[in-house]
C-alpha cells in the first residue's frame, strides 16, 4: 500500500534512495543504516548553484571542473577563464571522460542563459554522475554578476 505524501508510518523500515549507480555509490539513508552497511553517506549537491557561490568556491580553493556546453560558435563569442568546451550534444560521447573529471572535483555546467546545462545534469544524474551541478543563468548571469569582462552575446 502507498503512503500518502506527507503521512509517516510508524513501521515503515528505512528506505534507500541510490543517487545513482557510480563508483562512488552516493546514498541517502534514514537513520544510521549506512553505517550498518559500511557506506559512508555523501551529501547529494542542489542539482543548481547560483554564480556567486561558484566564485566563492573557486576563492575559498575548492577543485571545481566548469564545463561549457554551448556550441563552439558561441564558445567562440564568450567564454569563462579555465572553463573547457564539451558541446551538448558531445556529452553522451565524452560521459567517462566527465565521470572520472568528478575524481578530482565537481563538474559546474553551464550554457548561455541555464537551460541546456540543467537539462545536461539532469542526464549526468541519471547515468550514475553526481558530483556535478548546473549553474543558474549560465555564463549570461556570470557575466551580469561575477566578470564584466566575459563579453554577453544574444
Amino acid at each position: 500500500m502507498k503512503t500518502p505524501r506527507g503521512a509517516h508510518s510508524q513501521s515503515a523500515a528505512p528506505r534507500l534512495v541510490s543517487a545513482g549507480t557510480s563508483p562512488r555509490g552516493v546514498f541517502n539513508a534514514v537513520g544510521s543504516l549506512p553505517a550498518k552497511i559500511g557506506i559512508v553517506p555523501q551529501p547529494i549537491l542542489p542539482i543548481e548553484v547560483q554564480p556567486q557561490e561558484i566564485r566563492q568556491r573557486l576563492d575559498g580553493g575548492e577543485k571545481l571542473i566548469l564545463i561549457d556546453v554551448r556550441e563552439p560558435s558561441e564558445f567562440a563569442q564568450a567564454r569563462i577563464a579555465n572553463a573547457e568546451l564539451v558541446p551538448m550534444r558531445t556529452v553522451p560521447a565524452e560521459l567517462s571522460r566527465l565521470e572520472a573529471r568528478t575524481d578530482v572535483g565537481t563538474l559546474i555546467v553551464f550554457c548561455h542563459h541555464g537551460v541546456r546545462s540543467l537539462n545536461v545534469v539532469n542526464w549526468l544524474r541519471e547515468q550514475g554522475v553526481d558530483a556535478c551541478q548546473s549553474m543558474a543563468g549560465g555564463i549570461d548571469r556570470w557575466s551580469l554578476e561575477i566578470d564584466p569582462s566575459v563579453p554577453r552575446y544574444s
